[in-house]
């Protein structure tokens, strides 16, 4: 099959829940959806909104973190774990993660020396007291650990939980509290066999996982959507061909663009879009932006998330999120959320070349942004006094 951009745009917009009207915010919603995905990606900045929730604001109306957090830590339907870097993922998934925990138990097996006696204290504790964080036992020795120098007590607890022995309990902003795994997950869950003991089994489910979290995928490494596995690109290229012959995937190309895609069995590219959504603000690790160099060749968009970018080297500035509207991607704009003081501020908007207020943009953005503040419990709105926002000052006059 053979698509014009213009289809694979609509096709992928329409994948993504990102077409038509969003459908209302419910815990049966939002786990079909992630099951469907996969997983999306977890991260714990929280400029003006957490990476997740945005992921979901910008599919479902009414949207609201609780929602998610119920599925996380009341029903643990999903789970906290390593997928697409840290990810959220459907807990009946735990078997087929088996490699990812076996891979972390021999990673952390050369720090026994660091971590002895501390495994014992944690332990106890769980059995004793019940979920805890770092700071439940004090400590202060440091060690070096993969991201920085920390405590040891906050290095085993992280050891424990991505070998699986702890899950995360809840959260407190950014801080874990983690509850044995045997006391957490259902025992037909944590002690099931992994499905694919092969590996070209597992490679072929993986490779399978990834093209139905984003839609419409292809065989090009470098820029983060075939994250989370060993293999080299061969064993994918095998993998990608074992789960065509097998109906699992199918492959389509998109013109002027030299290189095959593959999209879920069953999706249908050319099946006629819907009335069109409007304008819907994208998480920067959304599943859609998982591969910036794909979005770049379909959408013309050119993203790079800045926030590991040294201020003066930015482009744009440390949190902006792309702005798509219908099928395109016409902007990116930089929000900050005061919680304290319920205000959404608009610190700067970049315009796509081609690109403005025209026509019913308006309406939309007004729309979106009212969605937007009652996601994040804003009461007001505010721009910053930059020259590029004077085009917006009619948000001034809105009310939430």
């Amino acid at each position: 099959m053979k698509l014009t951009k213009e289809e694979a745009r609509s096709y992928l917009t329409d994948y993504q829940g990102l077409g038509g009207e969003k459908p209302l915010s419910t815990g049966k919603a939002i786990l079909a959806h992630i099951r469907r995905a996969g997983c999306i990606q977890y991260d714990p900045l929280n400029r003006a909104g957490r990476n997740a929730d945005l992921v979901l604001q910008s599919r479902f109306s009414g949207y609201r973190t609780s929602h998610l957090e119920e599925l996380l830590y009341g029903e643990r339907s999903l789970v906290d774990g390593w997928d697409k870097m840290m990810a959220l993922w459907p807990v009946e998934d735990w078997p087929c993660f088996s490699r990812t925990r076996e891979h972390f138990k021999a990673r952390y097996r050369e720090r026994a020396g660091d971590f002895a006696g501390v495994e014992e204290s944690i332990l106890a504790h769980l059995r004793e007291k019940g979920p805890l964080s770092s700071r439940d036992i004090p400590s202060e020795t440091q060690v070096g650990w993969y991201w920085g120098p920390t405590t040891v007590v906050r290095a085993v607890l992280e050891s424990m939980y991505h070998r699986g022995e702890l899950v995360v309990h809840h959260r407190e902003g950014t801080r874990k509290t983690y509850a044995l795994a045997s006391d957490t997950l259902p025992p037909e869950i944590l002690n099931a066999p992994d499905p694919y003991p092969e590996d070209r089994d597992h490679w072929r489910w993986f490779v399978r996982r990834r093209v139905a979290s984003l839609g419409l995928l292809w065989n090009r490494s470098g820029d983060g959507a075939w994250l989370g596995t060993p293999m080299k690109k061969g064993e994918r290229t095998e993998a990608l061909a074992q789960a065509q012959n097998r109906g699992e995937i199918e492959e389509v190309t998109v013109e002027g663009i030299p290189y095959p895609f593959y999209i879920p069995a069953g999706a249908n590219p050319l099946s006629p879009a819907g009335e069109r959504r409007g304008i819907s603000f994208i998480a920067p690790l959304d599943n859609l932006m998982w591969d910036r160099n794909l979005i770049k060749a379909l959408f013309g968009f050119d993203y790079k998330w800045e926030v590991y970018t040294p201020e003066k080297e930015r482009k744009y500035g440390y949190y902006v999120l792309p702005v798509l509207r219908d099928s395109r991607f016409v902007a990116r704009f930089e929000p900050v959320f005061d919680k304290k003081k319920g205000i959404l501020r608009l610190e700067n908007w970049w315009w796509e070349p081609g690109e403005g207020q025209s026509g019913r943009f308006r309406d939309d953005l007004e729309r979106a942004l009212r969605e937007f503040a009652a996601f994040l419990g804003a009461e007001r709105l505010l721009l910053s006094r930059r020259q590029g926002m004077k085009e917006f000052a009619w948000i001034r006059d809105l009310t939430l």
